[in-house]
């Protein structure tokens, strides 16, 4: 096979306005997080439509978990460039972020203006036991595919009790895990055959096989044109700096650093002040003398000699 781009080899598997339409209603139904968001998936794009073949899925699938970022919306990403190339990625992963925006911000205008009644507080509630039972019913589903040997099932179990039971972090139980697929796929060759992917019986076959090659080869526009663009982004998400007038002078010694501090606690020291009696009239300080007594002062007036 020749090294040439999905849009040579695939264009357009589906039309687009087709694709959009799906990528559209599955944006509608993923509940449940990333499990009931792969398991709409599972059932849209691979039951019911047959665009996409188990095994090419369930690989995408586990590539797209040891990615940093959501599985489900890169999962849906690839999926759409392989079914519409980079319109469909494009797509894809738009439609499946901005219905699930709106609602969120729906229900949460809802909640805060009548979080506080019953009838709302039970409907929320009554919510939870179904996001649940979506969850469950997506990891049964999707398990049962991919689970197909024994020892693919002891794994399943291990990462699960890791994970509950001795809060192993996630990365090192994905590490794990491929490091032993890794020793048990040499081991026991049909477990990296997958002899559960591709049952005849799950109907025709798929728009894009499983055994269909697909790639994009690199260049160097491209790859400048992602460095501009990561750089773009991390240099907007710096936080600014103070502003130079918050920031107190710096001294370069420790007496500079004393002799600076007794000059503010000088200037920043408050000034008595002397309070006249609204009974006296207070005479002008031009005409005073010093050493004698002045009507604004609280000293008493000394007695005169006989």
């Amino acid at each position: 096979m020749t090294h040439e781009s999905v849009d040579e080899v695939h264009t357009d598997a589906v039309s687009l306005g087709e694709a959009t339409k799906a990528w559209f209603a599955i944006s509608l139904q993923t509940f449940g997080g990333p499990a009931g968001q792969i398991a709409i998936m599972q059932h849209k794009l691979v039951d019911a439509k047959r665009w996409i073949g188990q095994q090419r899925f369930l690989h995408a699938l586990n590539y797209c978990t040891l990615l940093p970022g959501p599985e489900a919306q890169q999962l849906a990403i690839y999926t759409g460039w392989l079914l519409n190339g980079t319109r469909g990625g494009l797509i894809a992963g738009s439609l499946f972020v901005f219905p699930g925006v709106i609602a969120l911000l729906v229900l949460s205008a809802i909640y805060v203006q009548f979080g506080s009644t019953g009838i709302v507080s039970a409907l929320f509630a009554g919510v939870a036991p179904a996001v649940i039972a979506i969850v469950v019913q997506a990891v049964h589903r999707i398990g049962t595919r991919a689970l197909d040997h024994p020892a693919l099932i002891a794994i399943a179990v291990g990462a699960f009790m890791a994970l509950t039971l001795f809060a192993v972090p996630f990365p090192l139980v994905v590490i794990g895990a491929g490091v032993i697929g890794w020793v048990l796929g040499r081991a026991i060759p049909a477990l990296a055959r997958g002899s559960g992917h591709g049952d005849p019986s799950d109907g025709p076959a798929p728009l894009i096989s499983d055994a269909a090659l697909h790639y994009e080869l690199p260049s160097k526009r491209r790859s400048i044109g992602i460095v501009v663009i990561g750089a773009c982004c991390c240099g907007s998400r710096r936080s600014p700096s103070s502003p130079p007038s918050c920031r107190r002078p710096t001294c370069s010694s420790t007496k500079g650093c004393s002799s600076q501090a007794r000059r503010s606690s000088r200037s920043e020291a408050p000034t008595p002040s002397f309070r006249t009696s609204p009974n006296r009239r207070s005479t002008s300080t031009a005409g005073s003398v010093p050493g004698r007594w002045s009507a604004g002062s609280h000293s008493p007036r000394p007695r005169r000699g006989r």
